[in-house]
Parts: structure tokens; C-alpha cells; sequence
């Protein structure tokens, strides 16, 4: 079971919002590849398990919400300079995908029973807006949130480290007049979990939906 090390409610103040830097764009924007993508992949699984029904998209890919998705990773992207934001597409086995960013963190991680190391890891960043309530998503509930813990264990196959931090604006917070809400969640993942996952996506990769297919 992947390990929650952090749940942080990110406040945010004046002050903070004038921090936020430009983002560079590259002169020509990178086209995603054809072919079959990790998000294709998981909305079959989800399907075949039952996490979504039959023809039901997954949230962020329905138009006006991919447009709110995008503007917000954008502003969350612009808040941590320190970000190597959208670092590039990776292809693994013909599967490609597409993380936010990659970051060091200074965090503590558990190496083993009982023993926990504090230092500077590599991290990739995935930022979400959602219409779901984050009410019953605090603690480990965040970890039942199945499809964004399986796309985070295939971008560390891909890129390489063990964490995900991910940054979840919540766009009705509580449903209980909170108004919206911002919670950081910090994951730490094993090789075997890892290696599960990717077997899972390399598995059913050939059930996927081909980008660019007619």
C-alpha cells in the first residue's frame, strides 16, 4: 500500500499570490504522441473494475473542466518556481505519458520499519481540479482515489522517483460552505508497487484507445 507521509491545507494570502512568477513556454508546444496514452489505459481498468461505468469519461477530460484543469495547474505551476514544470513526454513498452512537473522536496520518507530519513528527494508534481467533495478525502481516504494513485505510480515507472505530491483543488471544497479548497497530499511508492502497476497498464494496454486513431 502506498504510504501518505503528508496532507497539507495550503491557505493562501495576498502576499503570496504576488509571488508568483511567469512561466516560460516553449516557442512551439510540444504535440502529445499517437498512440496509447497512461490515461487511456486507466480508464479502461477503471471501467473493467468498476470504478466508472460504461462510456463514462473521466472528469478532467470533459471539455470545460480539462479547460479549468489546465488553468489551474498553470497557476499552481506559477507559485513554485523551483518547479521543472512539464518536463516532457515519456514512451515506456509503446505506453506514453505526461507528468505536471518535477521538483526536490525536503521531506521525510520512510526507509524500512521504524526508521524514517529526512532529506532531499526527487518528486514529481500533479496538480487536479475536482468537483468531488473533500469532505471524506482527508488521511488515507486520499488513497482510495484509485485512478490518480495508479497514473502516480506509472509517472514514477516513467520518470523515475518515488514520490508524487500531489496538488488537488477541491472546486466546491466540502459541499458545506467552505468555498474552495486547496489540500496538498504527499505519496511515497515501493518498487514492487510500482512494478504492480506498470504490469496492470502493460497488461491492458492493448484494450486502450489510441490517440490520433480515427
Amino acid at each position: 500500500m502506498p504510504k501518505l507521509l503528508e496532507e497539507t491545507v495550503v491557505e493562501f494570502e495576498i502576499a503570496d499570490l504576488l509571488k508568483r512568477r511567469p512561466l516560460k513556454r516553449p516557442a512551439v508546444q510540444a504535440e502529445r504522441a499517437a498512440g496509447v496514452h497512461v490515461s487511456g489505459v486507466l480508464k479502461y481498468c477503471a471501467t473493467a473494475a468498476g470504478i466508472l461505468k460504461p462510456g463514462e469519461g473521466l472528469e478532467e477530460l470533459l471539455p470545460l473542466r480539462m479547460a479549468i484543469g489546465i488553468a489551474v495547474e498553470e497557476f499552481i505551476a506559477s507559485m513554485y518556481p523551483e518547479w521543472r514544470w512539464q518536463p516532457g513526454e515519456q514512451t515506456i513498452d509503446g505506453i506514453s505519458m505526461n507528468c505536471d512537473g518535477i521538483s526536490n522536496l525536503q521531506t521525510l520518507v520512510e526507509a524500512g520499519p521504524k526508521r524514517n530519513i529526512n532529506g532531499s528527494y526527487r518528486s514529481l508534481e500533479e496538480c487536479k481540479a475536482t468537483w468531488k467533495s473533500s469532505y471524506a478525502r482527508r488521511g488515507t481516504d486520499f488513497l482510495d482515489e484509485w485512478m490518480w494513485i495508479w497514473q502516480g505510480a506509472a509517472y514514477c515507472h516513467g520518470y523515475g522517483p518515488r514520490l508524487v505530491r500531489w496538488h488537488v483543488v477541491y472546486v466546491n471544497g466540502d459541499y458545506r460552505n467552505s468555498g474552495p479548497q486547496y489540500i496538498r497530499y504527499l505519496v511515497q511508492f515501493s518498487d514492487e508497487e510500482i512494478a504492480q502497476t506498470w504490469k496492470m497498464i502493460t497488461s491492458n494496454a492493448h484494450h486502450a484507445q489510441p490517440e490520433g486513431a480515427e
